[in-house]
């Protein structure tokens, strides 16, 4: 995968249904490291136990899989409930070193990551070069007392074949009586003579089903551009107090259904797009095991 021009999905973590032969990075912060007994570590025993699924459902997400699509993936986890893989495909797995805070992609270990105090993504750097050609970069997040993230803020450059490219991008997410109210984003760029200038506004509405056990709903961080399979397993903070229902943007309306288990997790998520004149509908299955 050649990064240049990337959205908050490809900086995060290098996405799904990406072909992986570059590298992307995150770099957080946590609002709360201070007061929290700071946040730099590679790992720990408090890294994955933060996820409210866990905690208060003594359930792991584990299998997520698209109707429409071939896509689908697993979610691994080590013996103190942390993520430790998303599987793909047999040649196509992201995964976590937490002792060593590295990232990985079919087994090659390149980018840094650490966590915060609280068990979330905190940092992830990436520095590579090839044949006198380049890329770099470094991104910034936060998150509030609860858990909630709060805040995306990050740059890359590359040079390659003699061409120079880099990006500016931020995304804040507004937060009231437990859930996500507003999300804002910018962009701002060129690759080559190619330059743009981006801003985006989403409101977020919501159902009166309570998200009982806090999870980051598929829909929504697609619909976010938090485009990372391992959200939905925790890394990147609690998801909101009630089940969202809508997400109205400039040029699409996105809409949520679900079917919930008895005891109260998502079983089935329908995400239908709207774009006026087109209108996409895809369905995530969910699956669960028992934590450790």
């Amino acid at each position: 995968m050649v990064m240049k021009k990337r959205s908050f999905l490809l900086s995060l973590f290098a996405m799904m249904m990406v072909a992986m032969v570059s590298v992307s990075f995150v770099s957080c912060s946590d609002d709360d490291d201070d007061e929290n007994g700071g946040g730099n570590s590679n790992g720990g025993s408090s890294v994955g136990l933060n996820n409210p699924l866990a905690k208060e459902g003594n359930l792991l997400l584990t299998k997520v899989e698209c109707s429409n699509s071939d896509y689908s993936f697993e979610i691994k986890y080590d013996s103190k409930n942390r993520p430790v893989s998303i599987v793909y495909s047999e040649d196509d797995i992201i995964s976590i070193d937490y002792e060593k805070g590295m990232l990985g992609y079919d087994g090659e270990f390149i980018d840094h990551v650490t966590f915060t105090s609280q068990g979330f993504l905190k940092a992830m750097s990436y520095n590579m070069s090839y044949g006198g050609d380049y890329e770099k970069g470094s991104t910034t997040c936060s998150y509030d007392a609860d858990g909630h993230l709060t805040k995306v803020d990050g740059n890359w450059q590359y040079k390659e074949d003699g061409e120079y490219g880099s990006e500016t991008f931020g995304y804040t997410f507004e937060w009231a009586n437990g859930n996500l109210f507003n999300s804002s984003s910018y962009s701002k760029g060129n690759e080559g003579n190619f330059t743009w200038d981006e801003k985006d506004d989403r409101i977020v509405e919501y159902s009166n089903y309570e998200n009982k056990f806090r999870q980051l709903t598929h829909g929504l961080i697609s619909v976010l551009d938090v485009e990372d399979d391992f959200a939905v397993a925790g890394l990147y903070g609690i998801g909101p107090k009630n089940l969202p229902k809508r997400v109205v943007e400039e040029d699409k309306t996105t809409t949520f259904e679900y079917e919930l288990n008895q005891d109260g997790t998502i079983r089935q998520e329908k995400v239908v797009m709207d774009y006026g004149s087109d209108e996409y509908t895809r369905t995530y299955t969910l699956s669960y095991t028992p934590a450790n």
